[in-house]
This record gives structure tokens, C-alpha cells and sequence, in this order.
């Protein structure tokens, strides 16, 4: 009869963690840092332009290891749809992620002013401007000046 050896010494096994390239181990989503910042750089990827247009992170908090807090700003306007797709924005950025990441949305409303806004797109001419702009005596120029203020 022959022996059979049950308990073998494999000294010279190594664990397949040490061949594995850095970038492979890199990989590991739980080590992965997932910031802010990571959010905010593919946020028309998780949740689609429509939903980008209508708000933007802003803060990632934890409280503990499993429960994360996502904040966004909202513009007021757009805050009934957003408060409404809260659930959907969590399920797209758990399934962006390939973990459990966000738990939880703080929407935080901002008002918009129109006039800030059409501030911004138009230059107001001041009456200044407008004192030089009649003392030009080329109607053409003084019409395409006046356009332009």
C-alpha cells in the first residue's frame, strides 16, 4: 500500500495578488477614491443631459462608511423635477459606480435672477457712451455703434 500525503507544504506559491500589475490593482472600487470631483467630471454621464441641465453636485459627505449624502444645487424652477428623480439619480450613480456609493440626496434651491442673466449677455451703455456716440457724424457708424451698446 502506498502513502498518501494529505498535507503538503507549498512554500514556494505565491498569491496571485503579487503578479497583478498596479493599474489591475488600482481597479479595486471599494480603495477607488470616489470624490466630489469624480462626480462632478462625468455627471452628463450618469444621469443624461436633460437631468445636468437641471442641477449640479456639489458635496459628497459621509457619515459613515455605507451611508454617503449627495447635495446638489437645483435652480429653483427645476426643483419639483429634480426632488421627483431623486431615486433615479441614486440608482444611476450606484450603477455608474458598480457599488452602493450614494444613499441618500440633500437638494439645495438657488433663485436665478433673469436680469443677472441679461446682464451677462448684453453690454448697457452708459450715458457716457451714448453723449460720444452722438457726436459722431457718420449716420452708418452711429446706427452699427448704437446696435452694438
Amino acid at each position: 500500500m502506498q502513502k498518501i500525503k494529505i498535507n503538503k507544504n507549498f512554500s514556494y506559491l505565491k498569491p496571485i495578488k503579487s503578479f497583478l500589475n498596479v493599474s489591475i490593482k488600482n481597479l479595486d472600487q471599494k480603495n477607488q477614491a470616489c470624490s466630489i470631483v469624480s462626480i462632478k467630471k462625468s455627471w452628463n454621464n450618469i444621469v443624461g443631459n436633460e437631468l445636468a441641465q437641471k442641477c449640479t453636485p456639489s458635496k459628497l459627505n459621509s457619515s459613515n462608511k455605507d451611508n454617503n449624502t449627495l447635495t446638489l444645487k437645483v435652480p429653483r424652477q427645476f426643483l419639483i423635477d429634480v426632488d421627483y428623480s431623486r431615486d433615479e439619480i441614486i440608482n444611476k450613480v450606484n450603477s455608474f459606480f458598480g457599488f452602493n456609493l450614494v444613499q441618500k440626496i440633500i437638494v439645495n434651491p438657488f433663485e436665478t435672477s433673469k436680469n443677472n442673466l441679461n446682464d451677462k449677455k448684453k453690454l448697457n451703455a452708459t450715458k457716457n457712451i451714448k453723449d460720444k456716440l452722438e457726436q459722431i457724424s457718420d449716420e452708418e457708424l452711429k446706427k452699427k455703434l448704437s446696435n452694438f451698446f
